[in-house]
């Protein structure tokens, strides 16, 4: 396997900043993690360990796979299931230098593409432990790449179709690494199956179809942990739930909780619902489908999707609607349909989010001290020979310790007598998982917040208020800050909290100030920015605006305020209309002087006066830029529009021109500072930037874009719409590998926007095999070419109106077809050109020219949507 590979493949990495957010909130709730963090962090236990990962890329595994890193760990992850990535989770990995393979609807070839790109480390070291989720990982280094096996120290499996793999691996003696049971500790399968699927499952449900559970019929398929949960939560939202088990004690235990227990043949006619928790394999079959009710809803919250039969349904179905990504209707030859969702897959992670981040905390706490075990033991006497084991029960027992504090919980403690009686000994109240014994369990995680020190700076960094609370920590650290803001931005990495050493920064941006708050304790970071966002509130309550000159006028009353809202670093009354009752001093509020006219400041620079020409004329063009990736399926991964109005001025004198657009248009985020709330719906802009020409003031004003133009071709404003935009133009490739080293490629490419427009100069390419050789083409439009250099054939087509729909079809020897198979397979690129048309619905209203001396000038507006970065991606 080569080690050239790229750093990180995401769906989009601009979505790091908000992966970022989320991350930090769920580390609020995940207390076992940040115990971990605190306990083992300064000792390094994984240093020289590297994890290959193949867990479902979630926030909650981002705080997994940085508690790794902070443990010492070199970590490459890909996620366990083509659906469950969450894209802003992995690419806050991405941005934060971990290399992470992996984003949401994934082909299979690309899954395991994916997998392959964590074997190998930035040193060319293969990987030498394990975290996996399903058994997809471990499969591949036994069977793949069994080269790999003798440095690997261990692994740890998290779901029950995994221990089931392992332990027929076991039986067969075709175990090779030293695993450890996860799945099985009580801290995961009694609350991750149990609790997480009984909140995950609805969430799931009810985000695809929207249906009504109440007085639904629900059939749960298997009556293990996730069946309890999933059972439970269909009866709390009203469902009428019936239980399907082989297991004599499953099913008694479904009967003596009030379930109605049958078989399937039985429950399927009744049941508007199916959810399959059993981890095997043929759970619902063809006759089963049949059974159901006009659109019942069958879905599967196993691991893999074998346990409903969607090979069935794709053979045998009538039609098959795909109603929005991951919910597909089919039509069965009975006339009734039938609603799958996920395609058969992880319903709570392709419909939903999945676990919450605490209840994942306690299975993601059991896979570090199964790590740290494993890594640690290696090549002492202690060392785990290969086999299938399971943690200790105290470390289940600490691991539970770890998380009550965080619920306000507290343990009855046993008497010396009493424990004597039972013959046990008196319960531990310190967390023994943990190095440090003196680490009581309630130090694991801290409630609320607590700030050493809350600075004011201006955009140099230099300190204007600074306020000590605690006396923890030296003033002077706030020096670090803007180079270490620097150097987190120059790696692309926006954070509202930095960590540097000991020391966490939280801070916010407010106009043309920093407000920083220092701790060098564990801390709530939401809220201390919500602490610090309510400090801005309150200012410009005070001060009517919050800017470096309102501060150094008012320093007095913020020190006040400060005193008021917080004390020894906890905050305590934030309301503004209370504090007023105890600050009354009147703040100096800023006031904006007057602009001196602009002909003493001669401030029209970009036009000279003068100018004369014989005709008269403007012309303006509204050009948009469409970034788009899809699937093979339709789904559209990312999409935005990047727009520009460019203008060519050919006026006389010094004339005035004022642009109104249409009255959709609402500008979101203006690079001048506009203010004001969004209101109705229509094309929100945003990231706007004006040319300097622009009157700002106006603009603010009375949202009209009124300037006095530059002479000659410049850009007027520039912005952006991350709106969801259906493909132009869409393209199908379907791939046909014959014997005798052939392949063919028949492409269908269709036009979606309006009929009366026409897209010109456009440009299908496809990729091929690098030795691909001997083409030949059949096209039903245009022409098409191979162009070996790109490894690639062009279909070009001058001409393609909207609503339209064309064939063509590709003929390639190819030699070595068998050897490309494992390759990823890039993505078509689309290049078009579509006069007359904007694809956000901007429209110009008008374009007025105001010029004293009266001269009637032409406006001319010309609208064009084109290609940006546009690729579909091939099946």
């Amino acid at each position: 396997m080569a080690v050239s590979k790229p750093a990180y493949k995401v769906a989009d990495i601009k979505l790091a900043e908000f992966g970022r957010k989320e991350i930090i909130i769920a580390e609020n709730e995940m207390p076992g993690l940040m115990a971990m963090r605190k306990g083992y962090g300064p000792l390094q236990p994984l240093k020289g360990a590297r994890i290959a990962g193949c867990l479902h890329m979630t926030i909650q595994t981002a705080v997994l796979i940085e508690t790794l890193v902070k443990l010492g760990a070199e970590v490459q992850w890909s996620s366990s299931n083509i659906f469950s990535t969450q894209d802003h989770a992995a690419a806050a990995i991405a941005a934060a230098g971990i290399p992470v393979y992996a984003w949401k609807a994934e082909t299979l070839e690309e899954y395991d593409w994916c997998i392959e790109q964590t074997l190998i480390f930035k040193d060319g070291q293969p990987l030498n432990m394990i975290i996996d989720d399903g058994g997809d990982l471990t499969n591949m280094i036994h069977r793949k790449y069994p080269q790999y096996i003798p440095g690997i120290r261990g692994l740890s499996e998290e779901t029950t179709t995994g221990i089931h793999i392992l332990r027929k691996m076991v039986m067969k003696g075709e175990l090779k690494i030293p695993a450890m049971n996860v799945n099985d500790s009580v801290t995961k399968s009694k609350f991750d199956n149990l609790y997480g699927c009984r909140e995950s499952l609805p969430d799931g449900i009810k985000r695809a179809t929207d249906v009504m559970l109440a007085g639904k019929i629900a059939v749960v398929c298997g009556y293990g942990e996730v069946g309890k949960g999933c059972a439970a939560s269909m009866r709390a939202f009203g469902a009428r739930v019936i239980i399907t088990e082989v297991d004599p004690i499953c099913a008694l235990q479904a009967a003596m909780e009030g379930y109605e227990v049958t078989t399937l043949e039985e429950a399927a006619p009744r049941a508007n619902i199916v959810v399959t928790a059993t981890g095997c394999k043929d759970v619902v079959l063809g006759h089963h489908l049949e059974l159901l009710p006009d659109d019942a809803i069958t879905c599967n919250i196993g691991h893999f999707d074998v346990e409903i039969d969607v090979k069935w349904l794709n053979k045998n179905a009538v039609s098959k609607e795909n109603v929005k990504p991951q919910v597909d209707r089919y039509l069965l030859k009975n006339g009734r349909h039938i609603i799958l969702l996920a395609e058969g897959r992880l319903v709570n992670l392709g419909c939903a989010t999945g676990h919450s981040s605490f209840v994942m905390s306690n299975s993601f706490t059991n896979h570090v001290l199964a790590q740290i075990e494993m890594f640690t033991k290696y090549g002492t006497e202690k060392q785990y020979k290969i086999g299938l084991y399971m943690l200790p029960k105290k470390l289940d027992e600490e691991v539970a310790a770890l998380h009550l504090p965080k619920l306000g919980v507290k343990l009855t403690k046993l008497t010396d007598e009493q424990a004597a009686y039972i013959g046990g000994a008196t319960p531990r109240t310190i967390c023994t998982c943990l190095p440090d014994r003196r680490l009581a369990a309630s130090s694991a995680s801290v409630r609320g917040m607590s700030c050493s020190a809350i600075f004011i700076l201006d955009l140099k960094g230099n300190v204007i208020v600074a306020r000590n609370y605690r006396g923890d920590v030296e003033m002077s650290c706030i020096e670090r800050f803007m180079p270490l803001l620097v150097e987190k931005e120059d790696e692309g990495i926006h954070s509202p909290v930095i960590q540097a050493g000991d020391i966490s920064y939280t801070y916010i941006k407010h106009m043309n100030l920093y407000l920083v708050s220092i701790s060098k304790k564990n801390m709530n970071a939401a809220l201390v920015l919500s602490y610090l966002y309510k400090c801005v509130e309150v200012f410009c309550e005070y001060f009517k605006d919050l800017e470096e000159e309102s501060v150094r006028d008012n320093f007095v009353v913020i020190y006040e305020l400060f005193d008021e809202m917080m004390d020894f670093g906890y905050p305590q009354t934030t309301e503004s209309r209370i504090l007023q009752e105890y600050i009354t001093q009147e703040g100096h509020r800023l006031e904006i002087a007057p602009r001196p006219p602009m002909a003493v400041t001669n401030a029209v620079s970009w036009r000279s006066d003068g100018i004369k020409y014989r005709k008269n004329e403007v012309f303006l063009d509204v050009i948009e830029s469409v970034n788009m990736l899809a699937n093979a399926s339709g789904t559209v991964l990312r999409s935005e529009i990047i727009g520009s109005i460019r203008m060519r001025v050919v006026l006389s004198g010094m004339p005035e021109l004022r642009l109104g657009l249409n009255d959709k248009v609402i500008f979101e985020q203006a690079s001048v500072g506009a203010r004001g709330g969004r209101s109705g719906k229509g094309v929100e802009l945003e990231d706007v930037k004006f040319h300097q020409c622009v009157r700002l003031s106006r603009f603010e004003a009375e949202r009209t874009i009124s300037f006095i133009p530059p002479d000659g071709e410049f850009e007027l404003m520039s912005y952006r719409l991350t709106t969801q935009v259906k493909p132009l133009i869409w393209v199908e490739t379907v791939v046909e590998k014959h014997t005798h080293s052939r392949v063919e490629y028949m492409v269908k490419a269709k036009s979606q926007f309006k009929r009366q427009s026409i897209a010109n100069h456009v440009e299908v390419i496809i990729p091929v095999p690098s030795d691909a050789d001997s083409p030949k083409f059949k096209t039903s439009v245009g022409s098409v070419k191979y162009v070996p250099e790109l490894n690639a054939f062009v279909w070009t087509i001058r001409s393609f109106p909207g609503g339209r729909e064309y064939l063509m079809r590709a003929h390639f020897s190819l030699p070595s077809i068998m050897s490309e198979e494992v390759e990823g397979k890039p993505p078509m690129q689309v290049k078009f050109e579509i006069p007359y048309y904007t694809t956000s619905g901007l429209q110009v209203r008008y374009l007025k020219i105001i010029e004293k001396s009266g001269y009637q000038a032409m406006p001319w507006v010309r609208y064009v949507t084109q290609n940006g970065d546009y690729q579909l991606r091939m099946t």
